[in-house]
């Protein structure tokens, strides 16, 4: 019975946290201009914002890696090594890339930064660019790793990305989306669809966190009786 108590007290606990997290994320984006590509040029570099728009609609090419059918790819090339018995070192380059991974809309396009157009806005959707297929080098050890990931970003599909306004280094006038927030990635999708999920996330996350406490607090009655 203690063990069960426990439990329940530490799912309350982690729920609660993701329901902060939930919450804080929904204020965060829910404060911020929703832009076009056309109404980006123009902002404030440094300002957080929402950006709607479309990816590339053609031409459609296939990804060299995992042969699927994208309008552009780019991958990620990770070596873990370990260098001593309590370090481990981790390299991550951004290898071969090729396509059109911007976002347009309005007769404008912007480009997005790698961590935002490859970041999760939420866990049960995929971001604008998307992990496709993983390697792993047949040569791999267990102190010494090599994996190649590529990513794709699918043709003519509606994005919505969390960023900050960003200049080209030399050029101002040249904007683009950069991650300035643990909030900020993309998703597939529509800003209606990003609100409604929005909705059911913080519904969901409350319901879990009560469910827990409840348990808790039922359990604890049990066994003190």
């Amino acid at each position: 019975m203690k063990l069960l108590i426990v439990v329940a007290c530490l799912g309350a606990l982690l729920s609660a946290g993701g329901t902060v997290r939930v919450v804080l994320r929904r204020l965060n984006i829910r404060s911020r201009p929703v832009l076009t590509c056309a109404e980006f040029g123009g902002a404030e570099p440094g300002t957080a914002v929402m950006l709607v728009g479309r990816t590339a609609a053609g031409p459609v090419l296939t990804a060299p890696r995992s042969r699927r059918p994208c309008v552009g790819y780019h991958s990620v090339r990770i070596h873990s090594r370990v260098i001593s018995s309590n370090a481990e070192e981790t390299t991550r380059v951004v290898g071969p890339a090729g396509g059109d991974t911007t976002l347009y809309g309005d007769g404008a396009r912007v480009f997005l930064a790698e961590q935002v157009r490859t970041r999760k806005l939420f866990m049960g959707n995929l971001p604008m660019m998307f992990m496709a297929r993983q390697f792993e080098d047949p040569r791999n050890t267990a102190s010494n790793q090599r994996t190649e990931q590529e990513f794709i970003v699918p043709a003519d599909r509606a994005v919505v990305a969390a960023g900050v306004v960003a200049v080209t280094t030399g050029d101002p006038c040249e904007r683009f989306l950069d991650r300035g927030h643990w909030t900020d990635g993309s998703t597939q999708g529509g800003i209606d669809a990003l609100l409604r999920r929005f909705a059911r996330e913080v519904v969901l996350a409350v319901i879990g966190t009560l469910a827990f406490a409840g348990a808790a607090i039922q359990l604890t009655y049990l066994a003190a009786r």
